[in-house]
């Protein structure tokens, strides 16, 4: 949990479950989303009460066991006692309202609005998911609040005056990696909920607890495999998809294949290119919206006042638009964010101070197995080409695969992994301390007894396929 709160824990979601229950035990998580859209559970906790000074001792703790990193986005339901304690634990922070539960509480709250014939649900959440501008969310809200005459609703006063941490002019402001509510807790709360009740003994509480771990573990570590057995669908060649298929995830590089798309209908209604910083005014045919982009070929910056960019973590197709107009062609690596990236999992734990952290087996065989994986990628995209090819490709494998049947039984300690944000050209693979002539898992992903391995001759086969490998000294 810790290397993946230092990896993924930029934006976090937070709930209690059974909170004004007394039947069942209070039980909080924190969770998050890695760089294939997979959960991660960051932490977990027990409650003795829901007091105000409970919530700023589990953020502490939090914060704490988490080496002292604080996330840039924290996702919590509506509740003025938990934000107490976020503005004091981690004023740096943004805090983010869940917009789902936020609908759930305005159909309570105004119940007789629901039951009736009238449109105020709609016009709520249009409130909360429609309107990118201040000024058009203003005047929404007041026609909403006029229209069935609730300026006396104290509920939605409360709600207005925290409109900073849920309508989308200032969320846009916020990065959160595409999370809007707690949902994921939602998940994991409901594997729990059956063990929850005070009459079950802690020790099997506990005990599912580590089943839940493991499962969620290994569904990520499904999930990746599944995906890297995939080439990317291309559904349009340009040299940008291609640097995008290399360095996303699958997920990623789909949504960012999508603003690609998109980017072929931009057009540019207005440009002022006479400073080093240009302006332009960005359309999409047949919508009306338009967006003003700011770009700078010499520092190969661009700025969007959609700000898809500061807010999910890719470039939008009004950027795209003024990067072709400024005549670059590969994404700049400043707007490949590494977590992202099929490199987002770094492959060392990280260090903390006056701890011994231990090592996720499963999630160093994930890491040898995402380096070699994109190597063997290519060489069978290569091989694919014809036929000749083809049967030269496999000969190369054939020799370079030593096929055994043993249980492998590492003699030393794990070797320390170190990962820098991108290679310094495509094709390179940057390595640290790796023994190459380990032997490195193939064929199904499991962990039994006497599974087939094999043993790559790494280097030799990189000089015969044209794959550039850096191995780095240790430091």
């Amino acid at each position: 949990m810790v290397t993946d709160s230092r990896q993924f824990g930029d934006v976090v979601s937070f709930d209690i479950v059974s909170r004004n229950s007394t039947s069942l035990r209070p039980f909080a998580s924190f969770v998050g989303f890695n760089n294939y859209g997979e959960t991660v559970l960051l932490g977990m906790a027990l409650m003795y009460d829901a007091t105000g000074e409970s919530f700023q001792w589990l953020l502490e703790t939090f914060m704490r066991a988490m080496s002292g990193g604080a996330p840039r986005t924290f996702f919590s339901r509506q509740d003025a006692v938990v934000a107490k304690a976020i503005s004091f634990v981690m004023p740096e922070t943004r805090h983010a309202i869940c917009t789902w539960h936020l609908k759930q509480a305005a159909k309570k709250k105004l119940s007789h609005l629901i039951n009736g014939n009238c449109n105020y649900m709609k016009e709520f959440k249009a409130c909360i998911n429609d309107y990118e501008e201040e000024i058009e969310f203003f005047a929404s809200w007041e026609a909403m609040i006029s229209k069935y005459n609730l300026h006396g609703n104290v509920w939605l006063q409360e709600v207005f005056e925290e409109k900073e941490k849920w309508a989308r002019p200032y969320m846009k402001q916020t990065f959160s990696a595409g999370m809007k509510n707690t949902q994921l807790n939602e998940r994991l709360h409901s594997d729990v909920l059956d063990y929850l009740r005070s009459d079950v003994d802690i020790n099997f509480l506990l005990k599912h607890l580590q089943k839940v771990i493991n499962d969620i573990r290994y569904r990520e570590l499904e999930v990746e495999f599944s995906l890297r057995l995939k080439l990317p669908g291309f559904k349009i060649r340009a040299p940008i998809l291609r640097q995008a298929s290399e360095a996303y995830t699958d997920m990623i590089f789909q949504l960012f294949q999508e603003e690609y798309e998109e980017f072929q209908s931009a057009y540019i209604v207005n440009r002022d290119e006479s400073g080093p910083c240009r302006e332009y005014i960005v359309a999409i045919i047949e919508k009306e919206k338009r967006y003003k982009v700011f770009g700078n070929p010499s520092e190969q910056s661009v700025s969007c006042s959609c700000r898809k960019f500061e807010t999910l973590g890719f470039l939008c197709s009004h950027a795209l638009k003024i990067l072709d107009t400024m005549d670059i062609k590969y994404l700049p690596d400043t707007y490949l964010l590494k977590r992202w990236t099929k490199h987002g999992r770094c492959l060392t734990a990280p260090h903390v101070e006056g701890r011994k952290v231990q090592a996720d087996t499963t999630s160093e065989f994930s890491s040898r197995y995402q380096y070699l994986c994109p190597v063997f990628v290519e060489l069978v995209a290569r091989a694919s080409e014809s036929q000749e090819q083809r049967e030269q490709r496999r000969k190369v494998i054939k020799g370079c695969v030593l096929q055994k049947k043993k249980k492998v039984q590492p003699e030393e300690p794990a070797t320390q992994y170190t990962v820098w944000d991108a290679p310094t050209q495509p094709g390179n693979v940057l390595l640290q301390g790796i023994d190459l002539s380990q032997p490195f898992p193939m064929g199904q992903m499991n962990y039994e007894e006497n599974q087939e391995y094999g043993q790559f001759a790494f280097r030799s086969f990189c000089e015969k396929e044209n794959v550039h490998l850096t191995v780095l000294p240790e430091h």
